[in-house]
């Protein structure tokens, strides 16, 4: 990460009016103090103070993370309190004016009478969150980072800090310049979710996001992803240089995925806001793409592919997350739905499946996601094209519509083609012929192998002059269509089932 990528510019400076320091110093000589302060006590000087506090330009705010581009704006709070620490001792000033603005007044009293020398560190207490800033038993400031940040992510627990500048006014009217302390600098990550960890409704929601260098946790943010692809997450943490591997590691339930940042280091500057999208998801996008695709064992593909096509290697797994593209199979393949998306195969040339499934091989179609598949003419939706053969064909989930091509079964055989088994074990599958072919089976003039039905729900239309809706698609005058054994939750058919449309619902 480098001071490229902040999003905030956080400046603090300190502001002395030295001559007025010394004039106050001067009328005040009998009591300054020279030894740490303990706890207030009969006799000790306790000097009124006021401090306006103002946020100023809005880039250079933190809180109360209202976000508009890159623009962040805040505003005080009834109950925010300043703790200045002078000489050992914290002192607590009160809101008592500009709630509701960038701009507010702060008044109570300080133990001692600064002179010249001294430095006064303001921190803020945020109304909103009481635990960000702790003082011990002996009445010292104990710093905590969640006073920049509640470390759970969430934005209304923000801690007010950062404040660009800070006038004050002594009990005889001087002003003088003040700083608030700053020594933590803050993380904004865009983080692009696991797929597996949104995109099941069944699945953990909890996650942590842990940021490390080397092999030290610099900080560590619970949040919950819900049903989005993406989560904002803010972590605040100590600023410094730090050397090693900087990494973000994102943990779900089973799931943990790591992301280096940076192989070497990490400089991070007091006060400011650095931001990165992280991307866990690993989907690949193929929108903008003008040739095929060639899947890999394990890929999730995203996106419209126009007139080219993913190709699905022999024993591959490919999930589908939203694509509109051809499908051609090399051999064995399976293809998962991913839950929540459409995904949709369309082939415009004639003879040609949309999903083709070579002869002698299996396509295995799970998940729970939709796909919507229309073959050309000649061609079944899902299994084979023009006198071609095809292979066998396996439906374990999704929510499958399928309309096959004029003279072709939606899933099965295409004109004068054949194909091998059929079985459906669940999903919803909704299957159509073309014009003389079968919902699921043969295509005119086609053969298909057996066709076993045991699970899911099924819906299967005979196209135009077809006489099944699951089995044989229409004879030729010399060349008869035919299908397997027909098997439907233990019952039995030949030929096939003349029940127009076919519906079947697995007990």
């Amino acid at each position: 990460i480098h001071n490229s990528q902040f999003i905030v510019e956080m400046r603090y400076r300190i502001f002395w009016t030295v001559a007025a320091l010394v004039a106050l110093a001067a009328c005040n000589s009998d009591n300054d103090i020279t030894e740490p302060l303990q706890p207030a006590t009969d006799g000790v000087v306790k000097t009124p103070i006021t401090i306006t506090a103002d946020y100023g330009d809005t880039r250079t705010t933190r809180t109360a993370y209202t976000e508009s581009g890159s623009t962040i704006s805040a505003t005080w709070q009834e109950d925010d309190q300043i703790l200045v620490v002078f000489n050992g001792h914290v002192n607590t000033l009160a809101l008592t004016g500009g709630a509701g603005t960038a701009a507010a007044t702060f008044s109570g009293t300080i133990l001692g009478t600064p002179k010249a020398a001294s430095v006064l560190s303001c921190y803020v207490k945020d109304a909103s969150n009481p635990d960000a800033l702790t003082i011990d038993s002996d009445g010292d400031l104990i710093y905590s980072d969640a006073a920049f940040l509640a470390q759970d992510g969430t934005l209304a627990a923000a801690a007010k800090c950062n404040t660009h500048s800070g006038s004050t006014t002594f009990g005889d009217g001087t002003d003088l310049r003040v700083a608030f302390t700053v020594n933590t600098s803050m993380l904004k990550f865009t983080v692009l979710n696991p797929y597996d960890v949104w995109a099941y409704p069944d699945a953990n929601k909890d996650a942590t996001l842990t940021y490390m260098s080397g092999e030290t946790e610099l900080a560590k943010v619970a949040f919950t992803v819900g049903t989005v692809e993406a989560s904002t997450i803010y972590m605040a943490v100590p600023a410094g240089q730090y050397t090693g591997a900087q990494t973000l590691v994102y943990k779900s339930g089973a799931t943990e995925v790591s992301r280096t940042l940076s192989a070497s280091k990490a400089n991070f500057s007091p006060g400011q806001t650095y931001s990165k999208q992280v991307d866990f998801d690993d989907v690949i996008r193929l929108d903008g793409r003008n040739s095929d695709y060639t899947a890999s064992d394990g890929d999730v593909l995203n996106g419209t592919l126009n007139t080219k096509s993913i190709i699905i290697p022999h024993g591959a797994t490919v999930t589908f997350r939203g694509i509109d593209s051809k499908v051609v199979c090399q051999g064995n393949a399976t293809i998962i739905l991913a839950y929540g998306t459409t995904n949709i195969v369309k082939i415009q040339a004639i003879g040609y499946p949309s999903i083709n499934v070579p002869e002698g091989k299996t396509l295995t179609i799970q998940g729970t996601g939709s796909l919507n598949v229309e073959g050309s003419k000649s061609a079944a939706a899902i299994g084979g094209g023009k006198e071609s053969a095809c292979g066998n064909i396996v439906i374990e989930g999704g929510n499958i519509t399928a309309t096959g091509g004029e003279g072709s079964a939606g899933i099965g055989s295409g004109y004068i083609g054949t194909c091998g088994n059929i079985v459906i074990k669940g999903g919803t599958v909704t299957a159509t012929g073309g014009r003389r072919g079968a919902g699921i089976g043969s295509g005119n003039m086609g053969s298909c192998g057996k066709i076993t039905i045991t699970g899911g729900s099924v819906t299967a239309k005979a196209g135009d002059d077809a006489p099944y809706s699951i089995g044989k698609g229409s004879d030729g005058n010399n060349n008869p269509s035919s299908c397997g054994i027909i098997t439907i939750g233990g019952n039995v058919y030949h030929n096939g089932i003349t029940d127009d449309p076919f519906t079947w619902t697995a007990p």
